[in-house]
This record gives structure tokens, sequence and C-alpha cells, in this order.
């Protein structure tokens, strides 16, 4: 497994958003786009819900190898514990999960939207 360090990460928790899950992460991927920015990483917490967000999480980082990642947790332990294991937990290779200089921790329902990310990169 080679190992790079992304620029940017997004901690992401999802619990039971199979139908939020894809458009949030096309919009990120949009908004790292519009700045034409490559060195980002999207981490999504799934929390095992009733629904196929596990499965459809799977395909996404199937699809975007080393650009998203699915951290899969037992079952719903709650978000400020999915930002903590995102930022602290190895992944099965003994690597870093979360390895961006500058994490944003966003929420998987569109709470927080994926536009505003250029506009915080730019103030910093």
């Amino acid at each position: 497994t080679s190992f790079s360090m992304a620029k940017y990460s997004i901690v992401l928790p999802v619990y039971e958003e199979e139908k939020n899950l894809p458009l949030c992460i096309g919009m990120i991927m949009e908004a790292f786009e519009s700045i034409d920015e490559e060195a980002w990483e999207v981490i999504v917490v799934e929390d095992n819900g009733k629904d196929k967000t596990r499965e459809i999480a799977r395909a996404i980082a199937a699809d975007f190898p080393g650009k998203v990642k699915v951290l899969e947790r037992p079952g719903k332990m709650g978000l400020g514990s999915a930002y903590k294991d995102a930022l602290t937990k190895m992944d099965p290779d003994g690597l870093p999960w979360c390895t961006g200089e500058l994490v944003f921790i966003m929420d998987g329902d569109l709470s927080h939207h994926p536009n505003e990310i250029p506009n915080f990169i730019k103030k910093q």
C-alpha cells in the first residue's frame, strides 16, 4: 500500500445517509475541482445503520481509491467519537485514516454545505 499525505481532509460521519452520501461526496469533489486542488481526501465514518449507506460508501471508495476512505464502525457510536476515531485511529494497514494538514469536519446530512470549502481554504 502506498501512503501519501493529503493537504485537506474532510471527516464525514454518516448514519443512514444513503440518499445524501453520494450527493455530499460529489459536492465535495466539485468544491475542490473549482479551486483546482487535488490534494484532498474524504474519510467517511460509517456507523452501520440499517440502510445501504455502508455499501454505497464502499462503492464510492472503490471508485476513488486514495480519495475516499471508509472507516466502518460496529454501530451508532455518536458524532464526537466519529471525529475522534477519524483523527486518532489507524486503518487496517496501520496508516492514519486522516492525513490532512487542514481538517474539515462535516455532517453527511449536508447541514454543512460543501460549497463553503473553497471559502475556508481561501481564508487560511
